[in-house]
């Protein structure tokens, strides 16, 4: 074995020089350079010692010296014996000439060795017993290298092949009977033992402490393995079949019948020897060949040196796929020993995945009158119970986590090479997500079992503002409850954990696997031809069904990130119902279809029309218009989709929260279409990745702005309004005149909050405070005083756009109208009582009341002021002459709208919106609404909930009302995003005054917070009054009503006008 090492040692040693060329040598340092060609020519004379230690003087062949154990002949002698030269090993390690040992890609015949073998079968089948061998210090890279520049000549290539699938086909055989029939021979008695013959194949093992035991067991007249040997010796055949498959993987395929009849003839050599016929010829005493001795050498006369026998042997190559490297390793992973370990597994479905690279793909069509290309004989001949074996895998969870992928990888490149093919991987992989489906909603059910009883027993949380419950009393004086005597149970805390949530939580569990099995059936089916939901192939409704319900009863839970369990689940209900492929057309539309401000002449130009419905009450699912296209189909799957994501908005949050991957690229793309349901971080992120994603590959440069610190808004737009928006895109690098202050960052945010208080300097009259709170700005009406307005709202626009782009906070709150129209939504004539509160309730009793409680006539028209001219403007053609009847209010409302707040400011605010699409784009800027934008340009307020209580007024409630105590806690239980919502709802602004909530400012001053109470239904959700500061509380009966209803306000009734 010492000599087999020292071979193993001596090529690899040969085959690593040779990748250092003269180049390489030339540019060293002239003493390194001279130490490296030294070390060069005494490698060169260690190789030829080492080739005629293996064939020089002897005559026989490599595999007869490595065959050689004879006791006569040790291997010191023939060490000192004479060197000669080995032609027959020529060429060995020329790697850096030709590529041989480099190129670790695709394989290429012209890098093949021609001409006779350099290792015959017996030595080659020597060579591979290393395999057998679990030594620590064994160097395996060498061995793999070694017998990967052997299989650079393809009958030597093809044997080693088969010769490694055949071990790892025998590890997988069961060898208890021979180890049982060795044991008795072993407890038999003495005079009845068989004489132990000194056998070849003496390799041992320690199966146990203080054991020893043969790797290679007889069983009659075949080899067989120790079982814990066949472990180790399948893993080693895996890792060099591997390592052979990413340079050879053509050879594990079938080979085409044209290449198999030209090696087909008289001259073809007699198939080559099985692996382990020759092993078992080798250890029996007479299948041995040794070399012949050498001849004595005579000082001064000249032997001549014996002809080395040519080592020439074929292997025939596999046409059938069954009979082929590739079906044989597919077969195998039904095997014995690779099921039962998924380490195993999962090297083998490597070594599958990297040989599925070299299957043939499908002909595209031809051209017409050009002949259809056929696809391969083993392709058409397929067998189904071969990919089903590969699917079993999913099915049967065989697999680690890391397995997936490769196994994504063989069935999609499987799936590639016909389209039957393909068609049967569906076909298969639907019946694995049956299965795995079947399985997930089992251990669903039996999770909802589980809190059932956990709910049953455990108490609820006390609530410190309710009546005492059993052992808590609660102080009169100060209301905090005080507990006279501990629960019989200790109330949970912490994480819930269950029994049944543990296999739900495991990285080879069966949601894990579920999702992965149907991402690979989106990476099969075709998109162009199959754009349908998957959900439209086959249902899971019971499934579904079963997660929601558990989803709702872990919301209950005290542990809120218990939803988080069913990450994957969730994720493969989006995948399934979602489209297979997002409409780009659509999107296209739903932008086109935004009404553009210089097109029309009446309505507002970014502000579609409302309908009469809007004129009602908004509902919930009609209020994001802008991001929530009805152009979308909502019939069938995809109704059940929203439906299901309306439900569980917060459990999809809080998975989207952990979610890696960019929203836009895994299966919740779909949200994008729908991003009411997101949260506002959420699509903070998303929208965060695709400005980035917008400037990839984009070099950025600094540019520099100096302006006077007297003169900031002149001097910027003086530098900027004349540069293109690709170079407001540019990091600004921020110099004030006279000032030797460094821009690392500081310099760019003062310049940005000096330039926003400008913004609404009077002297350049752009912007007016709002007449319904006095405290946000809406767009001048009469900024035609300022000669050159038209461009500076343009310049205000990329300012606004600019900041947002550079993430940096703007002190900037305006109107809800001016946002609506950035935004592209609807302007309702709610937005009207923060402008012209007057004009606002002349509305609101036109519309609650008969059209002749006037007292006037109204016809289709209005008196519109612009740019100091008065002017009587029709709402529709000859509108003028139109009387509003009782029948036609509502579309007068809605008309009057449009062009109160838009149509007096249409300039300005074309100005305003083309100079922030320059830099930010209407597509992702259309994601918020408008609560969402204000907290986008001026940051989240820090709300301080005990300063707001204390400048509270309340009508019809007490400070010690228990509706009022509830709203505190609920608004204490609200994160920072949320009490900016809320402040917006009360107030129309998030903006928190710097003197605190004591100078809160309404419409006729400072007005303090108010709290009314509201007598009507409690089914109505609260509602604000916002140029009153004013909340209208409804007596709800709980305290989990009234939060809900509180959130739900919040959220879905941004225009906080009592609708509900």
């Amino acid at each position: 074995m010492w000599l087999l090492s020292l071979l193993v040692f001596r090529v690899s040693w040969v085959v690593g020089f040779s990748d250092m060329e003269d180049s390489q040598i030339s540019v060293l340092p002239p003493e390194l350079a001279a130490e490296a060609q030294n070390l060069r020519r005494d490698w060169q004379l260690m190789q030829e010692h080492v080739m005629n230690l293996l064939g020089g003087a002897s005559g026989g062949s490599p595999g007869a010296v490595l065959r050689y154990r004879g006791r006569d002949s040790a291997p010191r002698s023939r060490l000192r014996g004479g060197w000669g030269q080995a032609s027959h090993l020529h060429g060995l390690g020329e790697s850096s000439s030709d590529g041989v040992v480099t190129v670790l890609g695709q394989h290429s015949s012209t890098i093949d060795r021609q001409g006779n073998a350099l290792l015959d079968q017996e030595a080659l089948a020597s060579l591979l017993v290393m395999l057998f061998v679990d030594a620590p210090k064994f160097n395996v890279m060498r061995f793999h290298r070694v017998v990967r520049s052997l299989c650079f000549h393809p009958p030597t290539r093809r044997w080693i092949i088969r010769a490694l699938l055949a071990i790892m086909e025998r590890t997988g055989e069961k060898v208890a009977l021979a180890l049982r029939r060795q044991e008795g021979r072993k407890r038999g008695p003495k005079s009845s033992r068989q004489p132990e013959r000194p056998t070849w194949l003496n390799i041992r093992l320690d199966p146990a402490l203080g054991s020893r035991a043969n790797v290679f067991i007889y069983s009659g007249k075949k080899l067989l393995l120790h079982p814990q040997a066949a472990s180790f010796a399948c893993r080693h055949a895996l890792e060099l079949l591997t390592l052979l498959a990413k340079t050879f993987a053509a050879n594990f395929i079938p080979a085409s019948q044209e290449k198999t009849q030209d090696e087909a003839g008289p001259s073809r050599q007699p198939p080559a020897e099985d692996f382990w016929a020759i092993l078992l010829r080798l250890d029996t005493p007479g299948g041995r060949v040794a070399p012949p001795e050498p001849q004595k050498r005579t000082p001064g006369q000249h032997v001549p040196r014996p002809k080395p026998t040519p080592v020439t042997f074929s292997e025939p190559e596999a046409v059938a796929l069954e009979e082929s490297a590739f079906g044989r390793l597919i077969v195998m992973l039904r095997a014995r020993n690779i099921r039962k370990s998924k380490p195993l597994t999962d090297k083998l479905l490597r070594l599958l995945a990297y040989v599925s690279i070299a299957l043939p793909k499908e002909p595209p069509e031809p051209e017409e009158g050009a002949a259809r290309q056929e696809s391969p004989a083993f392709i058409k001949n397929y067998s189904v119970e071969m990919l089903k074996m590969i699917v079993e895998v999913l099915s049967e969870k065989s697999c680690t986590e890391d397995g997936l992928d490769d196994i994504a990888t063989l069935l999609v490149n499987v799936s590639e090479c016909s389209a039957a093919m393909r068609e049967s991987v569906i076909n298969l992989l639907l019946g694995a997500v049956t299965e795995l489906a079947q399985r997930l909603e089992e251990q669903i059910r039996k999770l909802m079992e589980e809190l059932a009883a956990t709910a049953t027993d455990t108490p609820g949380d006390p609530s410190p503002d309710e009546p005492s419950r059993r052992g808590t009393l609660q102080d009169r004086f100060t209301r905090e409850v005080v507990v006279v005597s501990s629960e019989g149970r200790p109330r949970a805390t912490g994480d819930l954990q269950l029994p049944s949530m543990a296999p739900l939580v495991a990285k080879t569990s069966n949601q894990t696997f579920f999702l992965r099995t149907l991402k690979i059936i989106f990476q099969i089916r075709k998109p162009d031809a199959e754009d349908t939901s998957l959900s439209d192939t086959f249902t899971l409704d019971t499934l579904w069904q079963a997660l929601s319900d558990c989803l709702e009863l872990l919301k209950q839970t005290h542990d809120h990130h218990a939803v988080l369990v069913f990450q994957s689940a969730v994720e493969a209900f989006f995948l399934m119902h979602a489209p297979a492929k997002r409409a780009e057309g659509a999107a296209a539309a739903t932008s086109e279809a935004r009404l553009d401000v210089a097109a029309l002449d009446v309505v507002s130009p970014m502000s579609p029309i409302a309908h009469e419905n809007d004129l009602q009450r908004p509902s919930p699912k009609e209020r994001q218009v802008d991001a929530s296209p009805s152009h979308v189909s909502t019939t069938g799957h995809h109704q059940k989709f929203l439906k299901f994501a309306e439900k569980h908005r917060t459990v999809l949050n809080q998975i989207l929260r952990q979610y890696t991957t960019h929203l836009a690229d895994g299966p919740f793309a779909v949200l994008v279409d729908h991003t009411r349901i997101l949260d506002f971080d959420v699509k903070r992120r998303y929208f965060r990745t695709e400005l980035e994603r917008c400037d990839e590959g984009i070099r950025r440069e600094e540019l520099a702005i100096h302006v006077n610190r007297m003169n900031v808004f002149e001097d910027s737009f003086r530098e900027l309004y004349r540069r293109n928006p690709e170079e407001w895109k540019n990091r600004f690098y921020i110099a004030f005149e006279d000032e030797e202050g460094q821009d690392a960052g500081g310099l760019l945010r003062e310049w940005y909050v000096i330039i926003s208080r400008e913004i609404f300097n009077p002297n350049y009259a752009l912007f007016t405070v709002s007449p319904g709170d006095r405290v946000t700005y809406m767009i001048n009406p009469s900024s035609h005083a300022n000669s050159n307005h038209l461009c500076y709202y343009k310049f205000v626009g990329r300012v606004i756009a600019k900041a947002i782009y550079d993430n940096k906070l703007l002190e900037c709150y305006f109107t809800r109208s001016l946002y609506k129209h950035i935004l592209g939504i609807r302007v309702k004539y709610t937005d009207m009582e923060s402008e012209d509160y007057d004009f606002y309730k002349g509305l609101v009793f036109l519309k609650e009341n008969h059209i002749t409680a006037l007292g006037y006539e109204l016809t289709f028209s209005l008196e519109l002021q612009e740019f100091g001219v008065t002017e009587v403007r029709d709402l529709i053609p000859n509108g003028r002459n139109i009387t509003v009847t009782e029948e036609n209010k509502l579309e007068y409302i809605r008309l009057v709208c449009q062009l109160k707040m838009s149509g007096s400011i249409k300039q300005q605010l074309n100005a305003f919106l083309d100079g922030f699409y320059d830099i930010i784009p209407k597509r992702l800027i259309s994601i918020f609404n408008e609560q969402e934008l204000e907290l986008l340009i001026s940051g989240l307020p820090n709300v301080d909930i005990e300063d707001l209580r204390a400048n509270t007024e309340y009508h019809k409630y007490s400070p010690n009302s228990i509706q009022i105590q509830w709203f505190w806690r609920a608004l204490r239980s609200f994160d920072q995003a949320d009490r900016a919502k809320f402040l917006q709802f009360v107030t129309g602004t998030s903006k928190v005054p710097l003197q605190g909530f004591a100078a809160l400012e309404g419409m006729n001053g400072i007005q303090k917070f108010q709290i009314h109470r509201d007598d009507r239904s409690t089914d109505r959700l609260p509602s604000a009054h916002t140029c009153f500061n004013q909340l209208d509380l409804p007596v709800y009966k709980t305290y989990d009503k009234l939060r809900e209803c509180l959130y739900k306000a919040i959220h879905e009734c941004s225009e906080g006008f009592g609708f509900a």
